[in-house]
Order: structure tokens, then C-alpha cells, then sequence
């Protein structure tokens, strides 16, 4: 059996008739959570990638809150590109109403503490920063879904992301599972149960999977910690190795708000995900072929995967208010390896990439923002719109679509496709590449360093093959 654990799952049914959202969860509270995962004999030690923050203390109205830390782990990722272009992660996850608002304190936990010349703040929006001795202040406030990220004396291998959503509920019903505290193993959800809650300060170890249409939500935390990495397998059961999954080609699901980490193979498997939906979810891994979304909207997500972010491999997909941040492999918007059909009707808005980690020394083998590699069939991309893209740091690079350098033996096309309204700190570290004359794409308000993009200058940001293929506005 590819997995060697015993799969036990613990289902806690609701006793009340409305459980009520936590606004962030305690220090103390979680502590339990990991005493419970660390008395589970199914876990080897050795390949544990999740605990509580030792760098950084949180405290909101004087009460410490749980900082959680997925880290890095050799017995885990044995090669070494993968260690060299990846980082740690810390965050914490609360949970504010409208008109709701907090007041954040962070601590480093170093002998030198926090400095504010050293420290950076950014994707946080209405919030107010300031210090008091060696704590950051931060006023958090709710009503919208917030994804900012931290970085402390320079030390970008040890990010902190504060994310805030609304808070959650869920009403009592037979058709709802809730999973609480820590529970383990592989859910296969019955055909009478249509939605499954993890709540805010839960630890689910295990996945789930659905042969019907289901809803997963909650602000609680999935992952297959202490499963063997698996990729994708043409005759094995693929979505088995997934954290959430549904098989069947018309199934659908929703997840609201949970964050996944350390899947087997893919975060969430849904195929081909036509209206499948994600709102609210947050998406960690460290190794390949732990892709994060594929569905027909994307709103208001986090990823930090080390694969493709996005596929957008059908038509009619909404992505709007996506924090992204790039490690050492795959792209943020995915078109596809291949063929995947003609699509359409794709709409992209309000991105922000905090980083990209991809090797900036050289461009053959180019991983970019957005992608279509070797898309030598006859289909039609068409009907495109990336709009509003704020970078926080370089990019290798922004925009590939080409044949790996070889001859097209076929059509395809790419047509009515804008980007516009793009903000890049420097120059991308390759250049943009559409090297093929039905490729047309076009670009307005697009800013690289301050420096319009222009026909005048475009030329020095994309190869000379593309030349007839960007359109500047």
C-alpha cells in the first residue's frame, strides 16, 4: 500500500445548532492540537513539517496567539535547488467582521529584536504600523480579506503572512461533518454528507475525497504531513494524493477559507473544474507537482507553491484579489504543457506577488508570471484580460509563450488578449517571449521601473522574435 499509515478518521458531529467563528485562536489552544498530532503513532517524527512559531510571538488584547510554522525539512526535500529556492513560512490566521478592527503585536524572538529600518510591511491594506520598544504594532482591521506579508531584518528565508478573512459558521445538519481539534486519515465523503467544516484552530492530517459535489470551508488547516510525496501517475488513482478532491468529469466543489499544506501530490484535484470555486484559501508546499488551483473562480486566495499556481485551463475563469509568491519551480498563470483545448473568456485582476524565487541566472528553461509552454497545436486562446498586477520584488520573468526554440508544426492563436495596468520594481531578469505570428497580445499602463513600456522601447524587454506580436498601447 503506497501510503503506510493506518487511515482512522474521527468524526465530530456538531452538539449544538450553530457553531460560532473564533476571531483568532491561542497559543495554548493549538498547543493541545500538536500534542495530540505528536501522541499519534502513525507520524513519523523524522518527517514533520509543522509546528508552532519559535521566531515569532503574536498577542492581540494581551492573549498570545498561535503563530503557525511550516518549515523546511531535509529528510523531506533531498534536493538541493528545491532547499535553495524555497523558504520557511509563518503566519497567522484571524478572523475579523465588518467594521471589526485589532490591534497586532508582533515579536521577534532574537536577542536584537525588531528594528523599524529593518522591518517591511506589505499587501496590508488600511493598516497602521508602528513600534514600541521591540514590538511592531499593527492595526488589522475586517470587512475585506487581507493577505500581507512580513519581513524582519532582512531575513526573507523566514517570512510571516498575517491573512484575515471573515469569520465562519456553520449550522448543525446531518449532510454537515465538522473536524475539529486533530483528526487523521482519508475522509471518502458519503453520498449524504455535502460539506465538511474545519474550523479555525483545527489540524486536519489527512485528505478528502468526494465522488459528488461538495463544499469544504472552515479556516482550519489541511495537510498530509508525514505522507510520501507522489507524482502524477497515468494508472493510479491520482486524487487519493491530493488534500481535496472530487472525481468525476461534471463534479464540482467549493472551498472557502482553509489553508493546505504539505499535500502528496496536487492541493486540490477537480477535472476538467468547471464551476469549481475557492474563496478565501491559502495554499503552502515546498515540492514539484504541488499545484494549487484549477477551477472556474478564484477570489481572494493565497498560494506559495512550488508548481503552477493557476491553471487556467478552461474558459470562463474569474481570478481577482490573488496574493501570489513565486519559489524555485512552475508560474503563477498556467495556460498549459500541450493541449488543452481552445479557451476563452478568462479574466484576471487585482494580483500581488510578493516574491519569485526562480534561478535568475539564466533563461532556457524560463518558468514566468504567465505561461503556455510548448502549445504546438492547432487552439485558440482568445477573449484574455490580466489587469491590475503589483510586483513587490523582480521577476524572471513576466510573460512566455513559445516552442522550447523549435519549429511549429501547427496553428494555434492567441488573440483579444490584454494586459494592462502593471507595476514591475526592475527590469524581468529574461525577456518577455511570443514567438509565434498568430500570437497577439497587448499592453497598456504597463510600468517597469517608472519607465512606461512604449513602442519605442518595448524592444528592450521582449526577444526580437516577439517583436510583431506585442501591441503597446
Amino acid at each position: 500500500m503506497r501510503y503506510l499509515w493506518i487511515w482512522i478518521l474521527y468524526v465530530l458531529w456538531l452538539p449544538l445548532n450553530v457553531l460560532n467563528g473564533q476571531t483568532y485562536v491561542l497559543r495554548s489552544d493549538f498547543e493541545k492540537v500538536l500534542k495530540a498530532r505528536d501522541a499519534d503513532a502513525s507520524l513519523d517524527d523524522s518527517l514533520k513539517v509543522f509546528r508552532l512559531s519559535e521566531l515569532y510571538s503574536a498577542y492581540i488584547d494581551g492573549k498570545e496567539l498561535a503563530v503557525y510554522n511550516y518549515y523546511k525539512n531535509k529528510s523531506v526535500i533531498r534536493l538541493g535547488y528545491i532547499w535553495n529556492t524555497t523558504t520557511n513560512n509563518h503566519w497567522i490566521q484571524l478572523a475579523l467582521g465588518e467594521n471589526e478592527e485589532k490591534v497586532l503585536e508582533l515579536i521577534l524572538n532574537q536577542e536584537n529584536g525588531m528594528a523599524p529600518h529593518r522591518t517591511k510591511v506589505e499587501g496590508l491594506k488600511g493598516s497602521s504600523v508602528s513600534f514600541v520598544g521591540n514590538k511592531l504594532r499593527l492595526s488589522v482591521k475586517g470587512g475585506i480579506a487581507q493577505r500581507g506579508m512580513i519581513v524582519v531584518d532582512g531575513n526573507e528565508s523566514e517570512p510571516l503572512f498575517i491573512f484575515v478573512d471573515a469569520p465562519q459558521t456553520v449550522s448543525a445538519s446531518d449532510s454537515v461533518v465538522v473536524l475539529d481539534g486533530y483528526h487523521k486519515g482519508t475522509y471518502k465523503v458519503p453520498s449524504s454528507v455535502n460539506r465538511i467544516y474545519i474550523p479555525l484552530g483545527a489540524y486536519y492530517r489527512g485528505n478528502i475525497i468526494s465522488d459528488h459535489d461538495i463544499q469544504v470551508d472552515g479556516l482550519g488547516i489541511i495537510s498530509q504531513e508525514g505522507i510520501k510525496h507522489s507524482g502524477y501517475e497515468k494508472d493510479e488513482d491520482n486524487p487519493f494524493k491530493c488534500n481535496v478532491a472530487v472525481r468525476g468529469n461534471d463534479t464540482r466543489m467549493k472551498i472557502t477559507g482553509v489553508t493546505s499544506i504539505e499535500p502528496a501530490m496536487y492541493h486540490f484535484w477537480v477535472w476538467p473544474g468547471n464551476g469549481t470555486v475557492y474563496e478565501g484559501v491559502k495554499a503552502f508546499s515546498f515540492l514539484y507537482e504541488t499545484d494549487a488551483y484549477i477551477g472556474s473562480q478564484i477570489l481572494d486566495c493565497f498560494s506559495k507553491v512550488n508548481d503552477d499556481h493557476v491553471k487556467l485551463y478552461i474558459s470562463d475563469i474569474k481570478v481577482e484579489r490573488l496574493s501570489t509568491y513565486l519559489q524555485g519551480n512552475g508560474h503563477t498563470f498556467q495556460f498549459g504543457w500541450g493541449n488543452y483545448g481552445s479557451r476563452k473568456n478568462i479574466r484576471v485582476k487585482d494580483i500581488t506577488v510578493f516574491r519569485d524565487l526562480n534561478n535568475q541566472k539564466e533563461c532556457k528553461y524560463v518558468r514566468s508570471f504567465i505561461n503556455w509552454r510548448k502549445p504546438d497545436v492547432p487552439n485558440v486562446i482568445e477573449d484574455v484580460c490580466f489587469e491590475n498586477i503589483r510586483f513587490y520584488a523582480p521577476v524572471r520573468s513576466f510573460c512566455v509563450m513559445d516552442n522550447d526554440g523549435k519549429s511549429w508544426l501547427s496553428t494555434p492563436e492567441v488573440r483579444n488578449f490584454v494586459i494592462k495596468n502593471v507595476r514591475l520594481p526592475q527590469k524581468p531578469y529574461c525577456l518577455m517571449k511570443i514567438e509565434n505570428p498568430s500570437f497577439h497580445v497587448q499592453v497598456e499602463d504597463f510600468l517597469i521601473d517608472g519607465i512606461l513600456l512604449t513602442n519605442e522601447n518595448v524592444s528592450a524587454y521582449i526577444s526580437n522574435k516577439s517583436l510583431n506580436n506585442f501591441i503597446v498601447k
